[in-house]
Formats: structure tokens, sequence, C-alpha cells
């Protein structure tokens, strides 16, 4: 009765030992693929400047942003928002498009990189600088419908056109510092558990098909809570319009997360089918050359 009671007592204690292991390497590879993204995605100018770009000059980001400067320009006088707004709106998406936005474009995506990697607690507010395009916008203005003479008054368009509020939102540099030191111990937590739990077995193949099993489920929980987040990042918007705008850019940055996801589902799949190979070659080569 002991002798038994034994076994089984160790054969919990090897249930547990497995399922910590793998769960080592669930965690782990969840702390390391989000580390990776965010370096990459974050830290490295030419692709953190790519995406931004290409996101706020999307269709969606350049209405949202010209309905914003619009409805700032006729804030006090909504006839003449009604009277040539949507048209008003039309060019002046279109003239975000152009080279005469470029400058603002770059300068709001260094200012974002500079929000994210800066240590200093006192941010500022991630903002579009549009005083070049105010001369243009005004000229847009008297090209579209004036009756009635609803043009806009210079003065009364804004220098800027805030993207994300400063006072709400969290100091990125500390949570991309902790990501910049998980990042080789969640390698190690990867690549230890791993092979703790294959040396465990003498049936090595069995084991390792459990651990690819195990990668390819960490990756696809981490492509199903990327869009969980999207709610509270969209609490730092600073109005109705901007939201858009807000939106934009984390489906942006989130489709070079899913997209770097997707690859090591990929390679956790192509290394089972390997394995597989190896395993049954003598079968599968029987297979081929039976006749």
């Amino acid at each position: 009765m002991a002798k038994k009671q034994s076994t089984n007592n160790k054969n919990m204690f090897k249930i547990f030992t497995n399922a910590l292991l793998l769960s080592g390497v669930f965690v782990g590879l969840l702390l390391l693929q989000s580390a990776v993204w965010a370096g990459r995605a974050f830290f490295d100018t030419k692709t953190f400047s790519n995406t931004v770009t290409n996101s706020l000059t999307s269709q969606s980001s350049r209405d949202a942003i010209a309905a914003e400067l619009v409805n700032k320009a006729f804030e006090d006088r909504p006839i003449a928002r009604r009277v040539i707004g949507p048209k008003l709106t039309s060019g002046v998406s279109s003239l975000l498009d152009s080279s005469i936005a470029e400058n603002s474009i770059r300068t709001i995506s260094d200012r974002m990189q500079s929000y994210l990697s800066a240590s200093d607690q006192n941010q500022k507010t991630v903002a579009i600088d549009v005083t070049g395009l105010k001369t243009v916008i005004q000229t847009v203005s008297s090209l579209v419908d004036t009756s009635n003479g609803q043009t806009i008054n210079s003065d009364k368009l804004p220098d800027t056109i805030t993207i994300i509020d400063a006072e709400k939102v969290p100091s990125f540099y500390k949570y991309g510092k902790i990501l910049y030191y998980l990042s080789p111990l969640s390698a190690l937590l990867v690549i230890g558990c791993a092979f703790g739990y294959i040396k465990r077995s003498k049936n090595g193949y069995r084991r390792l098909y459990v651990v690819c099993a195990t990668v390819a489920a960490s990756t696809l929980t981490a492509i199903a809570m990327g869009p969980l987040f999207k709610p509270s990042v969209l609490e730092f918007a600073k109005s109705t319009s901007t939201r858009t705008v807000v939106a934009n850019l984390y489906d942006a940055f989130l489709h070079l997360f899913t997209r770097q996801l997707f690859i090591a589902l990929v390679l956790s799949i192509i290394i089972a089918l390997a394995l597989f190979i190896v395993q049954n070659q003598r079968k599968i080569v029987a297979v081929f050359t039976k006749k």
C-alpha cells in the first residue's frame, strides 16, 4: 500500500514538474515575443517612422485629422461648417497626402518616438503642427463652395491638432526598459524549460512535439490578446475624431506584432513536420518506393 502511494506521489510530482516546465515555455515565449516586438517597433527608428507615416497618411487618418481641423476652424460657425465643411474636409485630407504636409508627418513621427523612448516623466502632448498649412488650407477653402462668403479665417485655424493627450498616457520608457531586460531572461527561460522538459524523457521526439504545440499555443494566445488592449489605448485620444487616428496607429503596430507571431507559428509547424519526417523516414520512403 505504502509502495503504491509512493508511486502515485512520484507520478504526481512528475506531472507537476512537466506542467511547470511547459508553463515556463508558454509564459517565457509570450514575454520574449513582446520584448522583441517592442524593441523592433518602437526603438528601431526606420521601422517606427515607416509605420507611423503609413498610418497617418492612410485615407481614414487623413479624413479624421481634416475633420478635426475643420471642426475647430468653424467651432463658432455651425452654418458655415454645414455649407463647406464636407468639401473642405475632403480638400484638406488630400492636402495631408501631399509633399506639403511631409514635414509635419515626419515631425510627429520623431516626437512620438521620443515620447516612447525618453526617460523624462514630463512628456509633451503628441500633436500635428499645421502652422505651415494654414495659407494652403485657406486657399483650398476659397476654391470650394464659397456661397455666402463662408470661408476660413486663418486666425481661426489651430496651430496644432492634438493626437494623444500626454496627461492620459503612462510613461512607456519604464515599461520599455522592463521589456529590454526581460528579453534575454525570457529567452533563457524558454530554452531552459524546453531543454529540461525534453531531457526528462527517453522519448525525446514525443516531447519535442509537445514543445512545438506549446509554442503554437503561446503564439495563438498572443495573437488573440493583441486586440484586447485597443479600447484602453483609444482612451489616450484627445477627441472623437482623433480616436480614428489612434486606432489606425494601434492597428499598424499590432500588424507588426501579428506578422512576427505568424512567423513563430509557421516555424513551430515546420519543425514539427520535420520531426515527423525524420522519425518516420523509413515508412515514408517505403510508401514512395513501393510498386
